[in-house]
């Protein structure tokens, strides 16, 4: 089944790029979404883009209260990447919901949604909706380090294969991407040749996070998986 997926999306990527390729790289930035839906599954996935790292300021680990803005809703899915060696990596991962009071609201890489106590004093972070944080707890659920992972690279493409639980994605100038999705997250996210997906990987963690750039859909998926080029 892969020789066959490999051929088919060599194919398929080469009678793309040929004709009219329908997205490009973009540049690094942190992706917004509206929050999840309360049935959003979790969606397995991996990432291998070849785009080029984009320079994004650094922003250091604070204690922080995370101010939460909204923005254009997106299809979200967070996924890692085991072939990424951290230099340093918090002990969870997520996306931000929702920030009531100093309750702020996480869905975490296995899919489950919780709530976190957040320091309410010291200095203040600014998240958006959908925002990727990387934060350490207490065993009480308090929120003791928090820090917005830095972005290394966005590949940003067009699906044009689908085969069980492997995608093949290509940019406009030809650079390849295969992912591996759940059956179940692909129908969910509406995964088809011709979709665009946007897939981000972050400086010193293995959390990765896939998008539809579309924003179509209000829905944030999260998950682990593993890693393969082909």
């Amino acid at each position: 089944m892969l020789v066959k997926f490999a051929a088919s999306f060599a194919l398929a990527s080469a009678l793309l790029v040929g004709i009219t390729p329908l997205s490009q790289a973009q540049p690094a930035e942190d992706l917004g979404t509206s929050p999840a839906s309360s049935d959003s599954a979790s969606a397995l996935g991996f990432f291998t883009p070849a785009s080029l790292p984009a320079d994004i300021p650094h922003h250091s680990p604070v204690h922080a209260a995370p101010v939460i803005q909204d923005s254009a809703p997106q299809t979200t899915a967070l996924t890692t990447n085991p072939a990424v060696e951290p230099h340093e990596i918090m002990a969870h991962y997520g996306l931000v919901q929702s920030l009531k009071g100093d309750q702020l609201s996480v869905r975490l890489l296995d899919g489950t949604a919780r709530t976190y106590t957040v320091a309410t004093t010291n200095h203040s972070m600014t998240f958006r909706r959908g925002s990727l944080i990387g934060f350490d707890t207490t065993g009480n659920n308090y929120i003791t380090n928090i820090a917005p992972p830095r972005v290394r690279r966005i590949f940003e493409g067009t699906v044009i294969v689908v085969e069980e639980d492997k995608l093949g994605l290509v940019s406009a100038t030809g650079e390849q991407l295969v992912t591996s999705l759940s059956p179940e997250k692909i129908a969910y996210m509406k995964l088809v040749p011709g979709s665009p997906l946007r897939v981000t990987q972050y400086e010193n963690t293995w959390a990765t996070k896939v998008c539809s750039p579309t924003g179509e859909e209000a829905a944030t998926l999260l998950s682990k998986s593993s890693l393969k080029r082909w």
